[in-house]
């Protein structure tokens, strides 16, 4: 694999294992393998554990003493608090957007919701939650506060991760989904930021109560525990979306304490 500056050689690794988890290619509490790693990117182990400790800071990854780094849990309350959190951030974000926007911005911000909707057109679940999180993206540099981006940006990739998670459990009803999301552009770009505002309010609300249901229901346990790739509820047969690859089950890694997210 060939690797292109700006981003560090460890940055550049952070995001391609960044992805798997979010994709949940990485199961929740599976084991990285640091080795495989370094021979599928044809680098060597060093950066690879940088790139970890640059994914341990945005709690998607945890180091276990004397045996390595695995993928974080997914728990309800760690959900709930990341959404909480995340959330109050994310609505300030907003308030600052909708005070700051230009109008170059502003079209920015419409084509990653036009895109989004295309997506939705498609059900293509993997399409639309990129354009979502280009929209959020968006709006977070729209608002022009560096402290605060960082402070997303250290949340925003669980959030990603439960998302698409969430997403493709509704792959046949993405319209919902989207709708709120064009509402809430629709009043950025008619200079109406309290709706706008108050919509991601709702959105927020929402996906929470979401996530939440889904791991007390236990549907991110649903797959690849025979061995075999399973479709989520609402992408039956080739169309569906696999929430795991495949691989085969191994026994859980033994510990006085995991961390969830």
């Amino acid at each position: 694999m060939t690797f292109i500056a700006p981003q560090s050689l460890p940055e550049q690794i952070a995001e391609i294992i960044r992805e798997k988890i979010v994709r949940l290619e990485l199961r929740p509490g599976e084991n990285i393998r640091e080795a495989q790693l370094a021979a599928e990117l044809n680098v060597s182990r060093s950066p690879i554990r940088e790139a970890l400790r640059l994914l341990e800071k945005q709690r998607l990854v945890e180091q276990v003493p004397r045996k390595g780094t695995r993928v974080t849990d997914l728990s309800e309350q760690g959900i709930a608090d990341l959404y909480d959190v995340a959330g109050a951030l994310i609505v300030l974000a907003a308030k600052q957007c909708a005070a700051k926007s230009t109008a170059d911005e502003l079209s920015a911000i419409n084509d990653a919701v036009v895109r989004a909707g295309r997506a939705v057109a498609k059900k293509d679940v993997a399409g639309y939650h990129t354009a979502f999180f280009e929209f959020a993206l968006h709006c977070m540099q729209s608002a022009k506060n560096p402290l605060l981006e960082d402070m997303i940006m250290d949340l925003l990739h669980g959030v990603r991760r439960m998302q698409f998670l969430t997403l493709s459990l509704r792959s046949e009803n993405l319209e919902e989904n989207l709708e709120i999301l064009e509402r809430g552009n629709a009043y950025l770009q008619n200079n109406d930021g309290e709706m706008a505002v108050n919509t991601v309010i709702e959105y927020v609300a929402k996906e929470k109560s979401v996530a939440v249901k889904t791991l007390n229901q236990g549907l991110h346990l649903m797959a690849g525990r025979d061995g075999a790739t399973r479709h989520l509820p609402g992408n039956p047969g080739a169309g569906g979306i696999p929430i795991y690859n495949e691989r085969p089950v191994r026994p859980a890694i033994a510990s006085n304490r995991r961390k969830s997210i």
